[in-house]
């Protein structure tokens, strides 16, 4: 690198190997600052949409919510962790192989900015009808769907920065 430097170090042995350091300059300005970026939106997003979830679910449909019992939101949050769980090991591999980390880490980013407009869609239908009915259902399985394929961005990143690091 253009803008490393080298400082000595000792080894446990007593020899003196040289290792190289990076100022931050050349951190910002080289190829880490897009990942991290890449990165810190997506946890950013994702964890917005995982705690506005429950609450939605919980909150009256007058309020702009669902209107969900906490029993009926624990039997659907735990039923898709073991899911997700199941999901992620079955398809990480091939989907990877098959695609790449970087499209896949795309399309991840793509479908969780589309999870957020469900929240309002669901409310409005669950009004129209007074309740939740299969409508509502359907979008909220629709919602963990995509939320599974968005689960798939954090292995995809650490393959991305690995190349990218080493």
């Amino acid at each position: 690198m253009a803008n490393a430097r080298s400082s000595r170090s000792s080894t446990l042995n007593g020899e003196e190997t040289e290792i190289p350091t990076v100022s931050a300059k050349a951190l910002a300005l080289g190829p880490i600052l897009y990942p991290l970026l890449c990165y810190g939106a997506l946890c950013f997003l994702d964890m917005c949409n995982a705690a506005l979830r429950p609450v939605v679910f919980a909150t009256s449909i007058p309020l702009g919510g669902l209107g969900m019992s906490p029993a009926t939101i624990g039997k659907i949050m735990s039923s898709f962790g073991i899911a997700n769980c199941i999901i992620q090991v079955a398809v990480v591999g091939p989907l990877m192989r098959r695609y790449g980390p970087r499209n896949l880490f795309i399309v991840s980013m793509t479908f969780l900015v589309a999870t957020f407009p469900l929240y309002p869609l669901m409310n409005a239908w669950a009004r129209r009808v007074n309740g939740v009915d299969g409508i509502v259902w359907m979008g909220i399985v629709l919602q963990f769907s995509l939320v599974t394929v968005v689960s798939l961005a954090y292995g995809e990143f650490l393959t991305l920065s690995k190349n990218i690091l080493y």
